[in-house]
């Protein structure tokens, strides 16, 4: 029988621990995500950074780049199994290409392409 150990929210991803007393030894880890919350606050981030202006300067201004996307880890695991992406890639070809596809527009926050 599967008993929940300890769980943790930070209002974006809820994580779970079990217990299954069957196997003896064996721990189950499950996340969840809550989507919308990322993509209202991926929103509210690029209307704030449009109205001050940030993408609107040269970008040599940008000491440490800039920021232009806010993606959970689980949505990007999920995409690269999709597309048979060995996990744990991040090569800027294959970021870009999830970045620029129109169905992932949300998770965006600078406006334009890469």
């Amino acid at each position: 029988m599967e008993h929940l150990l300890w769980s943790e929210n930070d209002g974006i991803m809820v994580s779970q621990y079990y217990y299954d007393d069957t196997e003896d030894t064996l721990i189950e880890y499950r996340r969840q995500v809550d989507i919308d919350e990322v993509l209202e606050s991926n929103k509210l981030l690029a209307d704030d950074l449009w109205v001050k202006g940030i993408y609107a300067r040269p970008r040599s201004l940008h000491k440490y780049g800039r920021l232009v996307a806010r993606v959970p880890l689980e949505v990007w695991e999920m995409w690269q199994r999709l597309h048979g992406i060995r996990l744990g890639n991040t090569d800027q070809k294959t970021l870009r290409r999830f970045l620029n596809d129109p169905d992932n527009a949300a998770f965006r926050v600078a406006p334009g392409r890469l």
